[in-house]
């Protein structure tokens, strides 16, 4: 995953688990999706701000907000980017649905 030397705002990121996949970012702002039962990386994301946290919904998206205000969505199994929303005035994640202010946005 590497070293994490860059420590940024990770700190502030929340491993997460979700259906055998651990979702997580470290300190050089990558996110990473690992087999829970394997160990392997099963996709990286590289992005140049800190992850500030990080969600998963039925939907087979991972939503996740960075320091620079980007809001996205993954697609948790490719990790391929389904939704890259800036600026991003207020962003509630509340059980089952996430919304996006000020276009109301609802996945």
């Amino acid at each position: 995953m590497g070293s994490g030397a860059n420590q940024g705002n990770s700190g502030q990121a929340q491993i997460l688990v979700f259906q055998g996949v651990l979702y997580v970012s470290n300190g050089d702002n990558d996110v990473f999706a690992m087999d829970v039962e394997t160990g392997k990386t099963l996709w990286k994301y590289e992005q140049r701000a800190g992850t500030m946290s990080l969600v998963a919904t039925g939907g087979g998206l991972v939503f996740g907000g960075d320091a620079n205000g980007r809001f996205r969505a993954f697609d948790d199994r490719t990790g391929k980017v389904k939704l890259d929303y800036r600026p991003v005035h207020t962003y509630t994640l509340s059980n089952d649905i996430s919304y996006i202010q000020p276009k109301a946005r609802v996945y």
